[in-house]
């Protein structure tokens, strides 16, 4: 169908988008000050989909956050972009000023209250968690691109220490909300969405053409799984690049996600002579953010224009800081 060939073509615009909307930053003349910005943005987009969500969803109920889940396509796809937005400013800019230390932190708390406590989305805090924990070699090297930046100052032990208490306090805050249930007890639905997902992709394999698994059905394929819908992806979204692009790239989907992207952060985290110090900055920094795109490719689609823009961003940032080191952007 032709319009699901435009929407098929939308999503992957979206790469070399979001490269070119990250290109402009190192163009500014405050990089740090105009990504601040843009943080901002994003998170007034973010309360607007909430809004929007409330006004749909609840316009004739009372909505009592913990208990009841906000759920909005606006507000998932702002909290898709803004993941890697967050990441480069856990690694990169956090390592600026106290300021940016600071700004970074709030930014990555109302994140956590829209998309976690408010949707209670369980894959994008997997996502959130996996380039938290991906992030961490930046600020445990001492050396970066030539800067030496202390790996542990008094305001990191303090950020460090205000983070380990708003953890704690929120755990205990959490414990009969609809959060802690979907995430911590919710064993049914977490077995539940699982099978749901391989159901569907089961399904979808049955009534596919097995000829066709060869090259792909090519872009504008749809699928009509388990649920009533047509759709262009799977939730085990590493599928459909099998079924839309062939086995050849399904092969370039796993070796990107689970070998490249992976390898590459390892061996620049344990091996300080394996890249050049640009190269390894760039490494370091640049591919956490797509640690998200990763997560949900695995179990929640990745294929949407809000992943693609993300992933044209980190690919960019990476560019630059390999090209011209971090100097340029923490002006």
């Amino acid at each position: 169908k032709v319009g699901w060939i435009r929407t098929d073509l939308r999503i992957l615009l979206w790469l070399p988008g979001g490269l070119a909307l990250f290109y402009l930053l190192p163009k500014t003349r405050r990089p740090a000050l105009h990504f601040f910005i843009t943080n901002m943005i994003c998170l007034w987009m973010l309360h607007l989909g909430a809004q929007q969500s409330l006004a749909i969803h609840f316009a004739k109920t009372d909505f009592r956050a913990g208990e009841a889940r906000l759920y909005g396509l606006n507000l998932f796809a702002v909290g898709v972009i803004m993941l890697p937005l967050i990441g480069v400013y856990l690694t990169l800019f956090g390592s600026r000023s106290t300021f940016h230390r600071f700004a970074g932190l709030f930014f990555a708390g109302a994140w956590l209250y829209y998309i976690v406590f408010l949707s209670a989305t369980r894959n994008l805090m997997l996502s959130f968690a996996m380039m938290v924990l991906a992030a961490l070699p930046y600020h445990l090297l001492k050396k970066k691109d030539g800067l030496n930046i202390p790996a542990w100052n008094p305001n990191t032990l303090v950020l460090a220490g205000i983070v380990f208490v708003a953890v704690v306090i929120t755990a205990g805050a959490l414990q009969q909300t609809l959060v802690f249930e979907r995430f911590g007890t919710g064993d049914f639905m977490r077995e539940a969405s699982a099978r749901g997902r391989v159901q569907e992709l089961i399904e979808v394999y049955r009534d596919f053409d097995k000829v066709a698994l060869v090259s792909g059905s090519g872009l504008g394929t749809v699928f009509r799984p388990y649920a009533t819908y047509e759709a262009n992806f799977l939730h085990l979204g590493l599928f459909t690049f099998l079924f839309k692009f062939g086995v050849l790239g399904f092969a370039a989907a796993v070796v990107f996600f689970y070998i490249l992207v992976p390898l590459m952060l390892a061996v620049a985290t344990f091996d300080a002579k394996a890249y050049p110090p640009a190269r390894r900055t760039a490494i370091l920094v640049a591919l956490p953010p797509l640690m998200p795109w990763i997560v949900q490719t695995s179990i929640s689609s990745g294929f949407t224009t809000a992943n693609f823009m993300a992933a044209g961003m980190s690919l960019a940032l990476f560019l630059e800081i390999n090209s011209n080191g971090v100097r340029r952007l923490l002006k």
